[in-house]
This record gives structure tokens, sequence and C-alpha cells, in this order.
């Protein structure tokens, strides 16, 4: 089962980390930076993926908010620190791709 769904499962782990690397940290980090300093860009930033993963992810929730804030805080500080992307949607899609195969392996 989990060969037969690998190839979709790792073009959306690449696809999904590529699009929310961009959207919630690539593009309002170039914007925000400037304005209000890397510490508080990193910030908001996260704050921001935090509250999108609200409902429909896993973990979700309050708990599931934190979690995702707290990683996005980190991705941040990666592109930051890095001058890229590349470490932060590697890192990305690795994590993707975990929870695909625990949802794949874990289907009824």
């Amino acid at each position: 089962m989990l060969l037969t769904w690998l190839p979709v499962g790792l073009v959306f782990a690449a696809v999904n980390g590529a699009q929310e690397e961009l959207r919630f940290r690539l593009v309002p980090l170039a914007a925000l930076t400037g304005a209000v300093g890397d510490e508080q860009a990193i910030w908001m930033t996260a704050a921001v993926f935090g509250l999108a993963h609200w409902s429909g992810a896993t973990p979700s929730g309050p708990p599931g908010a934190i979690y995702h804030a707290l990683i996005g805080a980190w991705l941040a500080k990666g592109i930051l620190e890095t001058r890229g992307v590349a470490w932060a949607w590697i890192v990305h899609a690795a994590g993707n791709l975990v929870l695909f195969v625990v949802l794949v392996l874990t289907a009824p």
C-alpha cells in the first residue's frame, strides 16, 4: 500500500512545502524584515503559520497552532540565516512526507 502511494506523497510533500514556504515565509519576510526587523518578522510569520494550521492540520486546535508556530519560527530563522529557502523547503517537505507516510500506514 505505501509503495503504491509513495510517488503521490513525494509530489505532495515537495509542492506543499514549496507553496507554504513562499506564502507563509518568503514573501512576508521580504516585506516585513525591513519594516519591523528580523526577530519580529520571524514571530509575525510564525503566528500566521500557526493560526493557519488551527483546523484541518495534524495536530489541530491550540496544540497544533502552537506546534506549527514554533516550527514556522524555526524555518523563518533558517531562511534569514541561510539567505535562501532550500534548507527550509527540504525540512518542510521531509516533515510533510513523514506525516503522509504515517497517515497512509494508519489508514483503515
